[in-house]
């Protein structure tokens, strides 16, 4: 469960001569409560096992009293707190002795429901008193049988149960089979529905907003009635999807398209479905056929309605969520480990499977289907179709206006729509196929449009350059599993398409993509095997070579194609730490800026001093002490000293000289508040201060375009932060 913590069974560290049917009888005696109804409170509450530390719901001991009731207990009593959370004899007296003064005149056993509803909640109340209707008997983990016979008590009403008006009841279910009367608001058919209180939950529109890939298995650490109410109770802060019984009863508290709050790490939370069961991790009775039947059948519901596969990767316990906050460690960030060592996977799974390969299995898109306008084509992404067992046989595309149609293999996740008119907006269908059934999901509007570069391209961590809508470039530097490219560069032309460039490894390696570009020999010295230490690199304007920047600010001069000319950065700033980030060199050639990590601006000169100019920035962005800044570019243009500063959540902060008049126009461009995900920022060659367009790349390879552009095809991996830069011009 969710808010559980620590809890424990001791058996084999009970006193000599300690008996729960005796110390029962003298609690009934001293607070003149009906025996049977204390055996059943404490059947339902542990099986009559001691234990020490909370329970889910905070409650302790046999009794489960919560921690606002210990005050009450005690000085009804005459226990300590201590006493009543570590002693069984002393929880059992005060337990009751709190039902006692919750009784207002009771004459025979089924009077006491109003007073244990009271002192348990109603729910749980339920839970005992169907105990005492059927009786139970149990020898327990330190060797004693305990047996409460059934008691003769009118039927239960159809809403006394639940105490929510939903016509529903915890009671009356048969043991072998989950509870069968429903409402509206239940997704699946064999499951009572009870919401849960809305302050434990978030609202979703799954799978639109996040795909269901997951069911994690939880046990409650207390009883069936116990999470319904905690569930219900807003302080509570915690959900479950489901909540199962031992009897095989379920109800349902959040619906399966909501997020509910279970698994102590939010990215698990909202792709998974969370099923609580009735019981503690390390107790050896709780966990039943009854349980696991209707568990298993649930999972395989979910497995057909959703394509959750029954395996298990999608399947896993609390104890398998990473810590969101501690790399390597499991539980989500409560350190969970339920269900416990004594949840029987195999016989799970293998049950789970068997009712699952009964079920259809037909294909369920998830999220959305994403168009990206080229010049006189297309480019739709959607995420891989979800299926239980039966696999995507394929994938048809189609196209208005024309009704355009396309057959994508299964396997595929996009494809490029060609010969369609520019200034025409389309819109794409995607349905996915299986030999089950289909389903499909609807682009945005996408209007094909001449692009405003003639090469643009996306680098991936591991050296990959990917053309946006232009031809591929042949490429040397490509790393697989290693991150280790850092940036990319076109080699400057004057018109046309580039034909070359470099893409910069962490060691200051340059290596050639496109055309043949080389360095002349002998005169570069910008390489540091084994030491990831370089940051980021730029050509001159008239591409005879360039500077390579170290992460302390370090500007190392190369040469290209056999030029030797003497070439220094002068007035650069030095640390002797890893903080530089970025290096821009203007578009006259007389020098630059080294851009660290906070933001700041650092002009250099190139073989002379700094433009003055540079001396007098304003704007930008600066955040001392938060490494933040990602990206800098200049506003194109010959002798401008202008631009922008991108921080990792998107916002573009403009800078300039004042002696160069107008700041650049503000750039509202995507903006994700709290998320480090923005990678890099382009300029169009006709972007002025007053009109700027271009992109903003983010880790994902998503381009988001802001001013008058038409945004290309792009590579796109959805939840993978690996795109690093864009280039071209």
């Amino acid at each position: 469960m969710a808010i559980a913590v620590t809890f424990a069974f001791v058996p084999g560290t009970v006193t000599a001569g300690f008996s729960l049917n005796s110390t029962m009888q003298t609690a009934a005696n001293a607070r003149h409560v009906p025996l049977p109804l204390l055996k059943a409170i404490t059947y339902v509450n542990t099986r009559w096992e001691l234990i020490i530390g909370p329970a889910g719901n905070g409650g302790y001991g046999l009794m489960n009293i919560l921690p606002s009731q210990l005050a009450q207990a005690a000085s009804l009593s005459g226990h300590s707190a201590v006493q009543i959370t570590t002693d069984p004899a002393a929880n059992l007296d005060a337990g009751a002795a709190l039902l006692a003064s919750a009784n207002s005149g009771a004459t025979d056993l089924a009077s006491w429901q109003p007073a244990t509803a009271l002192a348990l909640g109603p729910v749980v109340a339920t839970q005992v008193f169907d105990a005492l209707r059927s009786g139970e008997s149990r020898t327990t983990s330190y060797g004693e049988l305990i047996t409460l016979a059934p008691q003769r008590l009118p039927a239960p009403s159809p809403t006394s149960a639940l105490g929510v008006g939903s016509g529903t009841t915890v009671s009356g279910t048969a043991a072998l089979a989950p509870a069968t009367t429903t409402t509206a608001g239940a997704d699946y058919p064999l499951a009572a529905w009870v919401p849960a209180s809305p302050a434990n939950y978030s609202t979703a529109n799954r799978p639109h907003d996040y795909p269901v890939d997951m069911i994690i298995i939880h046990d409650i650490e207390g009883s069936y009635g116990s999470a319904i109410q905690e569930f219900q109770n807003p302080a509570t802060q915690a959900s479950a999807h489901y909540v199962v019984s031992d009897l095989g009863q379920m109800t349902q508290m959040v619906a399966e398209h909501d997020i509910a709050w279970h698994a102590g790490n939010w990215d698990y939370n909202t792709r998974s479905i969370g099923i609580e069961h009735e019981g503690y991790a390390t107790g050896t009775n709780w966990y039943t056929p009854a349980m696991y039947d209707a568990s298993a059948r649930l999972s395989a519901s979910i497995c057909s309605r959703w394509g959750v596969p029954m395996d298990r990767t999608h399947v896993i316990g609390h104890y398998q969520v990473p810590d969101p906050n501690n790399p390597g460690q499991f539980g989500g960030a409560g350190h969970h480990t339920d269900p416990g060592a004594n949840w029987n996977w195999p016989y799970y799974m293998n049950l789970a499977q068997q009712y699952a390969n009964a079920l259809p299995s037909p294909p369920h898109m998830v999220l959305s289907a994403t168009a990206v306008a080229g010049d006189r084509n297309v480019t739709l992404y959607w995420p891989a179709a979800r299926t239980c067992y039966a696999p995507i046989t394929g994938y048809t595309v189609t196209a208005q206006p024309g009704n355009l149609v396309l057959e994508v293999p299964g396997s595929g996740v996009s494809t490029t729509i060609t010969g369609l008119q520019n200034g025409v907006s389309y819109t794409f269908t995607v349905t996915a196929h299986n030999s089950v059934g289909q389903d499909s999901l609807t682009s945005n509007p996408a209007t094909p449009a001449q692009l405003p570069f003639a090469g643009f391209y996306t680098l991936d961590a591991y050296g990959g350059m990917h053309g946006d809508s232009s031809v591929a470039l042949p490429n040397s530097a490509y790393w697989p599993g290693w991150r280790i490219a850092r940036t990319a560069k076109t080699l400057p032309v004057l018109s046309g398409a580039p034909q070359t460039g470099f893409v910069l490894d962490g060691y200051g390696g340059l290596q050639s993509f496109g055309a043949p570009l080389s360095e002349t020999s002998g005169a570069s010295s910008h390489y540091w095997a084994g030491w990831d230490i370089a940051r980021d690199f730029a050509f001159l304007p008239d591409g005879t070579g360039g500077f390579v920047l170290d992460g302390y600010g370090g500007l190392h001069p190369f040469h290209l194609n056999g030029n030797i000319s003497p070439l220094k950065a002068l007035g650069s700033s030095y640390w002797g730490w890893d903080i530089a980030r970025k290096v821009v060199i203007f578009a006259d050639g007389t020098g630059g800026y080294v851009m660290d990590g906070y933001g700041g601006l650092h002009p250099f000169g190139i073989n002379g001093p700094a433009p003055a100019v540079t001396a007098t920035l304003i704007g930008g962005g600066y955040w001392p002490g938060w490494a933040i800044a990602r990206d800098v570019v200049l506003l194109p243009g010959n002798g401008s000293h202008s631009g922008y500063v991108l921080d990792g959540y998107g916002g573009l902060h403009p800078f300039h000289p004042t002696v160069e008049g107008v700041m650049p126009a503000p750039i509202k461009d995507q903006y994700w508040d709290g998320w480090d995900i923005a990678r890099g920022f382009w300029l169009a060659s006709d972007s002025t201060a007053t009109a700027p367009k271009g992109y903003t790349l983010d880790g994902w390879g998503g381009l988001h375009q802001f001013g008058s552009i038409s945004t290309p095809s792009f590579p796109y991996w959805q939840g993978w932060d690996v795109a690093i830069s864009v280039v071209g011009q």
